[in-house]
């Protein structure tokens, strides 16, 4: 494939040799990988074969999850990048006249300072925490505080409408969480979300918000839970969050399609929507009380990041179901242990051999470039590039060739966006 990009004096960049299997990051990236590794010169074209870096990264767009707090402590945990809020609904809606602009409030004091330290959230939205814990917008009747009231519909409709408005084109956003239903969002009970109410012309919870997500969130990836019960939802395609992620008694039980409900793997009741993960991401979080092996996954997080069998029992599924974030909060892991302590340490190199794992991994296997800009003023690069990771690139991303001054590190030039797309 060739692509070109002119800048104001019409010097010209020309990609070529890209393989279709294989995947780009991006031009900071490239630029970065080609200064390391083992490199070849003849009169006319620098090859560079570079040496792979050995640690897991810092990426928003992936990888281990914690828990969303303020933006300073965050920066200060290894791979905290990527973080999860529940959000209450009456902290969004607590009144027929609350509308975007609330939303948005709460966001910019929730995810204060996010951006700058390079984290995104993950929102999910929840009427019900546990038992009697709802959170119930003030004005909403009592006749209608309940999961099978029409007036509570329409007010669930017009919340997820204003999400979209506030949240769709919002940075510090990495995707949504669908919840709202259910205790904790997990959307089965006391109602099922494929559960037909007669009050919604039998229509399931399932069928109501799959349709109104999919209006709302042009950009943002969606995940569900559960996502066979959603299979009937028109032109809805969601991810999914997997809230006992490698249960065991899920995994082992003979009328459990693990790829089906996980991935649409090559599900016949999936039809055109099978294979899901090569266009939404897969995540969840272990549930160590809940059904999981705990001789195979650990018995929590410590045990999980400090013993070497448990990782790579965890890693043989996140690759099985292209998982790209994973709930495993390193916080929670080290407990009050400080940086440097035997203990910090030890989950420190499972955590980086768990990163690695999760989510892309660009390996640039060979980059090219002639050696020098002549008097027609091209430069002609081609590089290989390989996926590693357990699952692809979801988000719509510009690739550029950044040329950097080797002494000053500045950008002498940045190529226009090349017409490409870093997911194929």
């Amino acid at each position: 494939m060739h692509y070109s990009s002119k800048k104001d004096t019409n010097a010209v960049v020309k990609v070529s040799s890209f393989h279709k299997s294989l995947q780009w990051l991006g031009a900071a990236t490239l630029s970065s990988f080609a200064l390391l590794g083992y490199a070849s010169v003849d009169a006319q074209t620098v090859k560079v074969t570079p040496t792979e870096y050995a640690d897991g990264m810092r990426n928003p767009l992936m990888g281990l999850r914690d828990r969303a707090t303020n933006a300073d402590d965050l920066a200060k945990i290894p791979f905290a990048t990527v973080v999860r809020k529940y959000i209450y609904f009456n902290e969004l809606d607590n009144n027929t006249n609350d509308g975007v602009a609330k939303i948005k409030a709460y966001t910019d004091t929730a995810f204060k300072d996010y951006e700058k330290k390079n984290i995104k959230v993950i929102v999910r939205v929840i009427l019900q925490f546990t038992g009697s814990q709802y959170y119930w917008p003030s004005d909403l009747p009592q006749s209608a505080r309940n999961y099978e009231s029409p007036v509570l519909r329409d007010r669930v409709l017009k919340l997820v409408d204003n999400m979209g408005k506030a949240w769709d084109n919002d940075p510090r956003i990495a995707w949504v969480e669908s919840g709202l239903i259910g205790q904790w969002g997990e959307q089965e009970s006391p109602v099922d979300i494929d559960q037909p109410i007669p009050n919604f012309g039998n229509s399931t919870w399932a069928q109501i918000l799959g349709p109104a997500f999919n209006a709302a969130f042009k950009n943002k990836k969606v995940q569900v839970r559960g996502p066979s019960k959603w299979l009937d939802t028109v032109d809805f395609n969601p991810g999914v969050y997997w809230d006992t992620y490698a249960s065991e008694s899920s995994m082992l039980n003979p009328n459990y399609d693990f790829n089906s409900e996980c991935v649409r793997f090559n599900s016949p009741l999936a039809g055109n929507r099978g294979e899901r993960y090569k266009t939404v991401p897969q995540g969840g979080e272990i549930a160590y009380n809940v059904g999981v092996d705990q001789n195979e996954v650990g018995t929590d997080a410590r045990d999980t990041y400090t013993t070497p069998r448990h990782r790579r029992y965890l890693m043989n599924i996140t690759r099985k179901i292209f998982t790209t974030s994973l709930g495993m909060e390193f916080s929670t892991a080290v407990g009050n242990n400080l940086v440097g302590s035997a203990v910090w340490n030890s989950v420190y190199v499972g955590a980086q051999e768990l990163q690695k794992a999760l989510g892309y991994r660009f390996l640039i296997k060979e980059f090219e470039c002639t050696s020098q800009i002549g008097q027609d003023r091209q430069l002609s690069i081609s590089a290989k590039v390989q996926n590693v990771g357990s699952a692809p690139f979801y988000d719509k991303w510009p690739l550029s060739v950044v040329l950097i001054n080797p002494t000053t590190k500045a950008i002498e030039w940045t190529s226009l966006p090349l017409n490409t797309n870093v997911h194929t």
